[in-house]
């Protein structure tokens, strides 16, 4: 169904009046993020999915004919852009999934060393450790981890930069060296 008013503030984006666009984001957002949320996997990625959405529908707007359903048309786009970000997600998981022992051994390797020798019981313990994490640390170390997301994708969620997420985890690896070290399951230092 065309949306009269859409189309008007379509016209005048296409004329150069690039503030009617917030006009067409405005009217159009929440649909949008419907859809995004309904296909994405992890709710945190739809902000940045829904800039992308409103990025793409700008930078092609002479494509969109008016008189149709700018709606409909905006909402492929978003489809699109979910099922582009599934499947970079995809091919990031089976990577994690393929080098999971080498990830394993770069997180934390005194843990492993010291699981070789004492069984389930050190991995039991690092389980307990991350437990015990402030929640914001532990949300880091299971995107990190556990999900195989990037620095870049994690700064991004949390709103944070690259540098003060690979600090953080850093340091969340020395405390849960520490930790660790506490139950008697590995040798700190």
């Amino acid at each position: 169904m065309a949306d009269d008013e859409t189309d008007r503030l379509v016209g005048r984006v296409m004329d150069g009046d690039r503030e009617a666009y917030r006009g067409i984001v405005a009217r159009n957002e929440a649909g949008v993020r419907v859809v995004l949320a309904a296909m994405l996997p992890d709710p945190s990625m739809v902000d940045d999915a829904a800039q992308e959405v409103f990025v793409t529908a700008y930078l092609k707007l002479g494509d969109y004919t008016t008189g149709t359903d700018f709606a409909s048309w905006v909402k492929a786009i978003a489809r699109n852009v979910a099922l582009n970000e599934r499947r970079r997600r995809q091919r990031g998981l089976e990577t994690v999934r393929r080098y999971r022992g080498q990830i394993e051994e770069l997180f934390q390797p005194e843990g492993d060393a010291a699981a070789a020798t004492a069984g389930g019981e050190v991995l039991d313990g690092l389980r307990a450790c991350v437990e015990e994490l402030p929640p914001r640390a532990r949300r880091l170390v299971f995107a990190r981890y556990y999900e195989g997301c990037s620095s870049r994708e994690i700064a991004s969620s949390q709103k944070q930069t690259e540098p003060w997420v690979r600090v953080t985890l850093f340091r969340v690896r020395q405390s849960l060296v520490e930790c660790l070290a506490r139950k008697g399951l590995v040798q700190n230092g």
